[in-house]
């Protein structure tokens, strides 16, 4: 007959493996809902991103000149075609605006979760151009 240290071990053999399978699934889930966050934020930046962009094109067609700032978009009310959009990226900071000069085309960005520019993944830098 097994003393009490074997007995405890075999049960331990015998429900140790059913416990880390579970355990093991348990993590590559949350794994899994992390990354496809982490995509829908990058998928509804870039969205965000094209559509400050448009309202930006728009104002200067509207009014032949360039927003001094992204809040100009949305307190215009003369504007012919209004912006309601978010001038906010998903880390609650505000979309950067770069306006077009003769050396090089305009930008919408923004630096990502980190806000510091060059980041990698989430912190990474998104920036649509204004053309």
């Amino acid at each position: 007959m097994p003393n009490l240290n074997q007995r405890i071990f075999q049960r331990l053999e015998k429900i140790l493996p059913p416990i880390l399978i579970v355990a093991y699934i348990v993590l590559m889930i949350a794994i899994w809902i992390s990354l496809q966050r982490t995509v829908s934020v990058g998928f509804a930046t870039h969205r965000e991103l094209k559509t400050v962009a448009a309202a930006t094109k728009n104002f200067y067609d509207d009014f032949n000149r360039w927003p001094t700032n992204l809040t100009e978009l949305r307190s215009n009310t003369s504007q012919k075609t209004p912006f309601r959009g978010s001038i906010i990226d998903p880390w609650r900071r505000p979309y950067i605006f770069i306006p077009p000069s003769s050396n090089s085309p305009g930008k919408i960005q923004t630096f990502g979760a980190d806000g510091i520019p060059n980041g990698n993944n989430t912190d990474g830098d998104a920036a649509i151009p204004i053309n």
